[in-house]
């Protein structure tokens, strides 16, 4: 039987433990330009397999959380409404994360990469001319 009645007590767990995290970052004035990252490597279908193509499984959660990022796009709600296409904020390109990590570290994007910089995070730099954004993918 799906779901196992064991994942919706480990999904809050790791909500409050994510939240933990956050609001450290949060309280110290020097963490301000922290950017946290969760992704993940697959999603999964409704019977609890992965490696497919459905929706579900081709649809891993992507947040980017910082204090800097706070008040620069429109409110969130979570939990977000079930979606059957998982579509629930933004979309963005597995092969973007890369350069748009590279970027932000100041790091160089690697030679042969297919991805581009998510434009999103340009307001990030004042002078870029970029919009505000949703910051959960």
């Amino acid at each position: 039987m799906w779901p196992s009645p064991n994942m919706i007590p480990k999904q809050q767990e790791m909500d409050g433990l994510v939240q933990q995290l956050y609001e450290a970052i949060k309280t110290e004035p020097h963490l301000q330009s922290t950017l946290l990252v969760l992704c993940g490597d697959h999603g999964m279908n409704d019977v609890g397999n992965h490696g497919g193509s459905s929706p579900g499984e081709t649809s891993p959660a992507l947040v980017f959380m910082s204090p800097k990022l706070e008040g620069k796009g429109p409110e969130l709600h979570v939990p977000a409404p079930y979606q059957e296409d998982f579509q629930y904020y933004e979309t963005v390109e597995q092969s973007d994360i890369v350069p748009t990590l590279g970027a932000l570290l100041d790091f160089p994007v690697p030679r042969n990469n297919l991805g581009t910089f998510i434009t999103r995070f340009g307001t990030l730099w004042p002078d870029s001319g970029c919009s505000p954004a949703v910051w959960c993918c």
